[in-house]
């Protein structure tokens, strides 16, 4: 959820904020899409398009020095199954 994005970036001038390059993510400074990587330090992050929540949303894969440690799904996936298909198909999300 992106509700608090511009409230960052104006008390912290600077801050980037990544989001899917076909949606509208508040405060946005990078948009991003399927297959870029962001690189800060060893640090890099996949970026995957994962169409249905929305048309553009996008889940990150974390890695550093080659190993995956985590991935940031959004309201794409829970504990519990997966998110509110609010643009999409669950076709598109398999």
């Amino acid at each position: 959820h992106a509700g608090g994005n511009e409230d960052i970036v104006q008390h912290k001038p600077g801050t980037k904020v990544y989001g899917s390059a076909i949606d509208a993510v508040a405060a946005m400074t990078n948009p991003v899409k399927e297959g870029d990587v962001i690189q800060e330090g060893r640090v890099q992050v996949q970026v995957h398009n994962v169409p249905c929540h929305t048309r553009g949303h996008v889940v990150y894969s974390v890695s550093c020095g080659g190993n995956t440690l985590c991935v940031f799904t959004g309201d794409t996936l829970f504990v519990g199954g997966c998110g509110r298909f609010f643009e999409g198909t669950a076709a598109e999300m398999f």
